[in-house]
């Protein structure tokens, strides 16, 4: 049975998140699907947390690009729920020293938000050798976003490019790494993969 989300939500929506399953003919793998309940935001001091790094628009793209696995949280400080967000994610940093683990500040950063079109917080986004896979808007405890890491560790992205590669017609990729497992054979609910097939957006430095 897959983890819930509680019940804190997004600042500005609740809203369903992708599930991960095996590939089929509808498109690439899937990723946990959640869903989470609107809650009032307020001010809170959020602090610096050290096994994460700040993600702005002049580093996004090199960042993405040069790591294996990203996650992205893009908060807001006004956003109640981002703060409490906040020590989860800094927590599944420290047990994946081996994922890169970035924060956008959106406040500061309204280029990069406008250009990824985030406009719910917090949003998670995870992204795999340069291909986001997931995306969500809204509070995710600790056990989800443990099964999130693991799925999208365990996501075989030669099969993620087959299936691209049919959809858009071009020949797929010939690629010599085995399968190591099959994607997330436990979920039952399915939604499509959200965001854009590649890293970044036009007019990133």
């Amino acid at each position: 049975m897959s983890p819930t989300i509680g019940t804190i939500g997004s600042c500005t929506s609740a809203r369903s998140a992708p599930r991960i399953s095996s590939p089929n003919n509808s498109g690439p793998p899937r990723l946990p699907e959640f869903s989470g309940h609107m809650r009032g935001c307020r001010v809170v001091s959020r602090e610096d947390d050290m096994a994460t790094q700040t993600l702005t628009q002049h580093n996004f793209n090199t960042v993405i690009s040069s790591n294996r696995i990203v996650l992205v949280d893009w908060w807001a400080n006004w956003c109640g729920p981002c703060h409490h967000f906040a020590p989860v994610f800094e927590s599944s940093a420290q047990q994946h020293p081996e994922i890169v683990y970035g924060k956008v500040d959106t406040e500061a950063e309204p280029a990069l938000t406008g250009m990824a079109g985030v406009d719910k917080f917090p949003t998670l986004m995870a992204f795999k050798e340069g291909l986001m896979v997931y995306s969500h808007s809204g509070y995710i405890p600790g056990d989800a976003l443990e099964e999130i890491v693991q799925q999208v560790l365990w996501l075989d992205m030669d099969e993620v490019r087959r299936e691209m590669a049919k959809q858009s017609g071009d020949p797929a990729p010939q690629q010599s790494a085995p399968n190591p497992a099959p994607a997330a054979a436990a979920p039952q609910r399915q939604a499509s993969v959200a965001g854009p097939a590649r890293y970044g957006w036009p007019g990133l430095n």
